[in-house]
């Protein structure tokens, strides 16, 4: 996709735009694509409640039509709806395939807040304590749960009990949805991950690194690399992440302490992804560079022009930062993948890095802004 603004058009003919909001208690809302077909809505209730630092509460969801759950891993995207101001679930909505628009319509009152997380475990029954299929999230709890800087979602973590009810809106096994709300699609010929976000990208990060372990993608002869980075609030925030010590895998935990948002996250990746790890990457393609195979059969001109093309500009205060690699378009110079999400500022300045710096192909890097520094929540 050639920009976040084309991404977003392509994504509003095929249906209603959403205003959505954080992957992972991400702080405002974001227009962010969601596939309607594969997903459903799920009536769950709280089986349980770990506190996995100061920062992250991790909530298992079990519910009745669980069974019909796909989860897929890595980035997946998962809608967790709340109780409304008045109290009240969309429950009548559970099996209108019209969720979203009626929703949307509801009074203010009545409206559960939407947000948007990454799913971060799925048991089925046979694999759980209390024999239910559940479905595990990682929240940030960034306010005080009485409103002073948090915003529903995480107010309502933080409060959670055993018992409480929410609606899940999730990939269903009948929709087909497997693969629906993933975003990290690297290129078969991608042997270097790069992934870097703050803590509303952490579970999503962990769960990639923990996917391409299961997968088989770090084994074998040729295997991926990953080196990822994470910013966390402090330092006990480090999320469990099975394969954190796999050979094939580093990740560099940031601790923001007092700092400005960011500021470590960026410094780490750019004196760490320089212009010798990118050309190492080409050389990781089967021992010839990415970019000479590719240029002897689309014309060095052209590879060249996908590699350098000039970002466009957005305007992070009135767009949404949004563009991944579209499903079976493979970019000319693919030694090298980058996932990049969290706060749209840091997101921004990370891939003109990678691209106009350093001249990635655009096409290899997915970013998402999740939220953005001093917006106020939409919904």
């Amino acid at each position: 996709m050639s920009s976040a603004t084309q991404h977003i058009n392509e994504a509003a003919e095929a249906m209603d735009a959403q205003v959505a909001v954080s992957a992972n208690s991400r702080m405002v809302a974001e227009v962010e694509p969601l596939i309607v077909a594969p997903f459903h809505f799920f009536h769950v209730r709280v089986a349980r409640i770990e506190q996995l630092s100061p920062t992250f509460r991790r909530i298992a969801f079990v519910g009745d039509g669980l069974s019909d759950w796909a989860h897929g891993g890595r980035d997946q995207r998962v809608k967790v709806l709340t109780p409304s101001p008045s109290g009240k679930l969309p429950l009548h909505l559970l099996n209108d395939a019209d969720w979203w628009g009626k929703w949307r319509e509801m009074p203010a009152e009545d409206k559960a807040p939407m947000r948007t997380y990454t799913g971060r475990a799925f048991s089925r029954a046979h694999e759980t304590s209390h024999g239910a299929d559940e479905i595990a999230v990682d929240f940030v709890l960034h306010g005080d749960g009485d409103g002073a800087g948090d915003g529903p979602a995480s107010r309502w973590a933080l409060n959670a009990r055993v018992g409480d009810e929410a609606v899940l809106v999730g990939p269903s096994v009948r929709g087909g949805g497997r693969d629906g709300g993933i975003e990290w699609k690297p290129p078969a010929s991608a042997k270097r991950i790069i992934l870097a976000g703050d803590e509303t990208a952490a579970p999503a990060i962990c769960s990639i690194i923990d996917f391409a372990a299961r997968e088989g993608l770090l084994a074998g002869r040729n295997p991926m690399d990953i080196r990822a980075f994470i910013e966390v609030p402090c330092g006990e925030d480090r999320l469990p992440c099975e394969f954190e010590n796999h050979p094939q895998v580093k990740v560099t935990w940031l601790t923001r302490g007092e700092a400005p948002h960011g500021e470590h996250l960026d410094a780490a990746v750019r004196s760490t992804v320089t212009s010798r790890l990118v050309h190492e990457c080409g050389l990781m393609c089967s021992g010839a560079s990415c970019l000479t195979r590719a240029a002897g059969t689309a014309g060095a001109a052209g590879v060249l022009a996908g590699l350098h093309a000039e970002l466009e500009d957005v305007d992070i205060e009135s767009e949404i930062l949004w563009d991944v690699q579209p499903q079976g378009e493979d970019a000319t110079a693919a030694g090298c993948y980058a996932w990049i999400a969290g706060e749209a500022g840091v997101v921004k300045g990370l891939r003109r890095h990678l691209v106009t710096t350093l001249g990635m192909d655009r096409r290899s890097v997915a970013f998402m802004g999740y939220w953005r520094q001093g917006r106020a929540e939409l919904c």
